[in-house]
């Protein structure tokens, strides 16, 4: 491309209103040339670009006000985010990737855990108390939004449950068991013996002082 030292406006006052341009700039940027060296790396030849052009029919040399970064940092650039893609998109980085996440989770909730146990460790006793009132609350108020289907459904997984312990417990499992039964039917027994003794002691008692009252009047 033709061009000229001075601005447009000003050749045009002085040539009659006509373009002179008096030196030529190339449009395309020369061909850069790398070196390597012996190991076959790229050595970096960056230089400030020059041109040469005419200027009142005599050659100079004027710089180009560009840089570029250096061809081998370029090349570093590409093969790093290359390995990193073939990383992240192999088996092993995928399987890797996975495994890291599993890590973290499992440190998440170990921390979570041990952050609950200490907190629970430094409560005071009501503190405690009401913690488990919430917890009983919040197990009642679960019970009660159930349909009747889901808790058909419980009830059903609990007799199950309780039937397939019963058929792999062992005989000594089988004794245990036929004992407790044994002991809380008897406790039951004994607790509703003494609820009736209570009842008609209190029963006797009441008759007592009202025939006491009678005799009086």
């Amino acid at each position: 491309m033709w061009s000229s030292v001075r601005k447009e406006m000003h050749v045009r006052a002085t040539n009659n209103n006509l373009w002179s341009p008096n030196h030529f700039v190339p449009l395309l940027a020369p061909n850069q040339q790398y070196d390597f060296d012996h190991r076959n790396q790229l050595l970096s030849n960056a230089k400030t670009p020059e041109k040469k052009t005419f200027k009142n029919n005599a050659v100079a040399q004027i710089r180009i006000p560009e840089f570029e970064s250096s061809a081998n940092r370029r090349v570093r650039s590409d093969i790093n985010i290359e390995n990193e893609h073939n990383k992240a998109t192999s088996p092993i980085g995928i399987e890797q990737a996975q495994t890291n996440m599993e890590e973290e989770h499992e440190n998440r909730l170990a921390k979570d855990r041990e952050r609950v146990r200490l907190r629970r460790i430094n409560a005071t006793e009501e503190q405690r108390q009401n913690r488990l009132a919430k917890d009983r609350e919040r197990a009642r108020s679960r019970r009660d939004s159930q349909a009747e289907e889901q808790r058909q459904r419980r009830l059903e997984q609990k007799k199950e449950h309780a039937r397939s312990v019963r058929q792999n417990e062992t005989d000594d499992q089988y004794q245990l068991r036929i004992n407790y039964q044994r002991g809380r039917s008897q406790a039951n027994r004994t607790e509703k013996r003494l609820e009736k003794r209570t009842s008609d002691n209190i029963i006797t008692q009441q008759q007592s002082i009202n025939m006491t009252k009678k005799k009086k009047y």
